[in-house]
C-alpha cells in the first residue's frame, strides 16, 4: 500500500512514471499562458523539431507582468533529449536559460501489470539497452530488481532510479514460464535539464575588486578535461580536486550503455589515465567523474581509425 501510494505521488511529480523509452508522444513540448487571475488563456502543444529552435528565454521574459506562463516538455537536440520546465510569473530580473547534462538510470523497458500483481509483463524493449542485452523480449515478466519487489511499473521505475548509473542489479524474471536470475548493469540515458535562473549580474568594478584582496584563501574547485578530443584511437584524461573521497570513473556511449567502468578508492587530488577506443564504433561518448556530491562530465567524439 506504502508502494501505491508512492507512486499516485510521483505520478504528479514531475511524471516520474512515464516509460523508461523515449516515445514519441513524450516528445513534445506544451506552453500554456494564464491571465492575472490565473485562468488559463492558450495551450500550445510543439514538436521537437519546432521546440529545438524556440527562444525560451524570450516566451518567459516578454510575459506580461504579474501573469503566469508555464513550459513542460520534451525535445530533442543533437540526438540528446532536453526534458524543459518552468512555471512562474514575470519577475523584475531576467531569467536566463541553464543547461545541466545528466544521465538517467535507465533499464530499457516498458510494461504493465500483471493481474494477480506479481511482476509486470513486458510491453516493449530498446534496442541496445541494457535490458536487450540480457535477452529480455515483449512478454517476459520482472518480478525484481536489486532489493525492489517489482509489483507494478511503477514499482520498477522507482527501483531503476534508485540505482547508480553503473550499478549491476540482480533481475529475476520469467522467459516461456522459466524463472531466471541474471545480473544487469544500470545504463545511462544521457539528458540535458534545462532550467532558468536570474541572469548573471554584470562584472565586478575594479573598486571592489580592490576590497578584497585581503582575501588570500584560494578556493580549487574540481577541473576534468579529456583531449584529444574528437579523437580517432587514445583519449587521454585529466581530473584535478581539492577532495581526497573515493570516486569513481565510467564511459557512456550515445545510447548510455556502460563502455568502461573504474572505482578509485585512494584518490589523492589528482587522476590521470587514458581510454582506447580499440573495440569501440565511432560516434559520442561521455567521460564521467563521480565522486561524492560532484559529477564532473565531458563528452568525446570518437572519429574512428
Amino acid at each position: 500500500m506504502k508502494n501505491m501510494y508512492l507512486c499516485i505521488v510521483m505520478l504528479f511529480v514531475g511524471n516520474l512514471c512515464f516509460s523508461q523509452q523515449h516515445s514519441n508522444g513524450l516528445n513534445s513540448l506544451q506552453v500554456k499562458k494564464y491571465d492575472a487571475y490565473g485562468q488559463m488563456v492558450s495551450h500550445d502543444t510543439y514538436e521537437s523539431e519546432q521546440a529545438k529552435t524556440m527562444n525560451f528565454e524570450q516566451i518567459i521574459n516578454n510575459h506580461p507582468e504579474g501573469q503566469r506562463v508555464s513550459l513542460f516538455g520534451y525535445y530533442t537536440k543533437e540526438d540528446i533529449r532536453h526534458f524543459v520546465f518552468y512555471s512562474g510569473s514575470k519577475s523584475e530580473a531576467q531569467l536566463c536559460q541553464k543547461e545541466t547534462l545528466v544521465f538517467k538510470p535507465f533499464l530499457g523497458v516498458s510494461g504493465s501489470s500483471n493481474e494477480n500483481f506479481t511482476g509486470i509483463i513486458l510491453k516493449s524493449v530498446a534496442e541496445e539497452s541494457p535490458a536487450s542485452q540480457l535477452g529480455l523480449i515483449a512478454g517476459d515478466v520482472i518480478y525484481s530488481l536489486g532489493d525492489h519487489a517489482i509489483t507494478s511499473y511503477c514499482d520498477l521505475q522507482m527501483a531503476v532510479r534508485s540505482a547508480e548509473v553503473g550499478q549491476t542489479l540482480n533481475l529475476e524474471y520469467s522467459k516461456s514460464g522459466s524463472i531466471k536470475n541474471a545480473d544487469v548493469v544500470i545504463a545511462g540515458k544521457p539528458t540535458i535539464r534545462v532550467t532558468f535562473e536570474n541572469c548573471e549580474q554584470a562584472p565586478v568594478q575594479f573598486e571592489e575588486i580592490v576590497e578584497l584582496t585581503n582575501v588570500t584563501e584560494e578556493v580549487i574547485e574540481p577541473s576534468l578535461s579529456v583531449f584529444p578530443n574528437p579523437t580517432k584511437e587514445i583519449s587521454y584524461l585529466r581530473y584535478e580536486s581539492p577532495s581526497n573521497e573515493p570516486l569513481a570513473f565510467y564511459i557512456l556511449d550515445s545510447k548510455g550503455s556502460l563502455v568502461y567502468k573504474e572505482d578509485i578508492e585512494n584518490f589523492h587530488g589528482s587522476l590521470r589515465t587514458s581510454f582506447t577506443f580499440s573495440d569501440q564504433v565511432p560516434g559520442t561518448y561521455y567521460f564521467v567523474i563521480d565522486q561524492g556530491e560532484t559529477k564532473q562530465k565531458s563528452k568525446v567524439l570518437f572519429l574512428g581509425r
